[in-house]
């Protein structure tokens, strides 16, 4: 699923200081454009309606009901992520990208059939108290949101990532414009702006998909049905036990006794803990591209370079030759994320502060903070390295791994939180990522050093 990082490679032979920005620029966009617009976007809307003097309680529920509905559509879609992304390449590998579209199609109607269900039990647990408009908006919402993050899944493989970058800046501007103009509806009108900037977004990407995926069919379900194709079980499990990881720790916090609030009907948040570490993950972004721009054109690069010379009969010198090729650029991917993404950590921790005080946040908080921006430098190198097993078919290794940290994330938190006490808040996360981290690192190394021998010997 390489394409858009040879297209991004491209741009940076230019050798031109513009060039450097686009790339960097487009990888930060297509590696988190649309969590990191929605959640700028949200925080613009409330930062300014506050400032309005306007009801402040309705701007907290609007913020924590889009932060409900990030959690929720991430986990849900993860079922689908991984596997099919995986199904898409190998139609692709298999020169059959006539069944990538209706496979797509296919993929949006399960996931839109089962999130129906899924998100109505869910509003009929959580949102009782909310009204009807709400409850529906809400759902939309969710339905949206989860087929975008499906969408992404091929816009990987699309080249048009000036398109890509106008339908996300397009639709949460239009979220900000109707959150201003529909405000006298209260939060129903502030749902309302969400619902209609992602539903447009969603159709968006979907045009673009349609567009570059030609097709006789409208759908089918071969990655279900088909014994080679279908589905692949421990893909479903690590990226769903890898989000679970993610959000256990802000759930625990939501729904303590000692940390967290009611908001609406029964959606909680926590005001010790939710600011913080949603500053720390907005830091995330220099990283983040640095983190695609590696892995879908250098690596991907020296990966392709690798399997060809076996596919196709190279000397045994080329083939270690490109396998060390390989293993450097994912060296230095992971070294150069860990050192930029420390630098610009560095800079918020001198300016934190001053970042506290323009956000009218109680510097309490900034020890917390802090713990929070090594944890998700942490977790920025534990996806780095989640990738790559993932390129080298390790999948039961990265499954694993995603388990071990959901299930440390959920027990050191709750030790911090029951036990442990508020100085040691943020630690759960930071330990989980931490000792993820290392399992990861230990998996990939054994990989790469078995990695002539598992490839002529066991396939």
């Amino acid at each position: 699923m390489a394409g858009i990082g040879f297209e991004l490679k491209k741009l940076l032979k230019e050798n031109r200081l513009f060039s450097i920005f686009q790339v960097y620029g487009y990888s930060a966009l297509l590696s988190s454009g649309t969590w990191m617009i929605s959640i700028f976007s949200v925080l613009f809307i409330g930062l300014i309606k506050t400032y309005q003097n306007k009801n402040l309680l309705e701007i907290i529920q609007f913020q924590v009901s889009i932060t409900y509905l990030l959690a929720l559509s991430l986990i849900f879609s993860s079922i689908f992520q991984l596997s099919f992304s995986r199904y898409i390449a190998d139609r692709i590998f298999h020169k059959s990208p006539e069944r990538i579209l209706p496979g797509f199609v296919g993929v949006i109607f399960i996931s839109f059939s089962l999130g129906f269900i899924f998100i109505l039990l869910f509003s009929s647990i959580f949102l009782r108290g909310a009204s009807a408009a709400f409850i529906v908006l809400f759902c939309g919402s969710f339905l949206s949101l989860s087929g975008m993050w499906v969408a992404n899944t091929l816009l990987l493989g699309v080249k048009k990532y000036k398109t890509i970058f106008s339908a996300y800046l397009s639709s949460y501007a239009l979220i900000i414009l109707l959150a201003f103009s529909a405000g006298n509806y209260r939060i129903e009108g502030l749902m309302f702006s969400f619902f209609c900037g992602n539903a447009l977004l969603f159709f968006w990407l979907s045009a673009i998909i349609i567009r570059n995926y030609n097709s006789g069919e409208f759908i089918d379900f071969e990655f279900l049905t088909d014994k080679e194709n279908k589905l692949k079980y421990d893909l479903i499990f690590g990226a769903l036990f890898y989000n679970l990881g993610v959000w256990a720790d802000k759930a625990l916090f939501w729904f303590s006794d000692s940390t967290g609030y009611n908001v609406l009907s029964k959606l909680n948040a926590s005001v010790v803990y939710d600011l913080p570490i949603f500053l720390a993950y907005l830091s995330v972004i220099p990283g983040m591209a640095i983190f695609f721009y590696r892995l879908e054109a250098d690596f991907a690069e020296k990966y392709e370079l690798y399997y060809k010379a076996i596919r196709e009969g190279g000397t045994l010198s080329e083939i270690k030759d490109y396998k060390e090729e390989m293993v450097d650029t994912a060296r230095i991917m992971i070294r150069e994320i860990i050192v930029v993404q420390g630098i610009f950590d560095l800079l918020i921790y001198f300016y934190s502060p001053a970042i506290f005080e323009m956000l009218n946040m109680p510097k309490l908080y900034l020890s917390l903070f802090h713990i929070d921006l090594v944890s998700i430098q942490l977790q920025l190198g534990l996806m780095a390295m989640l990738s790559v097993l993932y390129y080298m078919d390790k999948r039961k290794e990265a499954m694993l791994v995603s388990f071990l940290f959901l299930a440390s994330n959920f027990t050191f938190t709750w030790v911090t939180i029951k036990i442990l006490g508020p100085l040691f808040f943020g630690y759960g996360f930071g330990f989980s990522v931490f000792i993820s981290f290392l399992a990861a690192l230990y998996l990939l190394r054994r990989t790469f050093r078995k990695l002539e021998y598992e490839t002529f010997m066991l396939r």
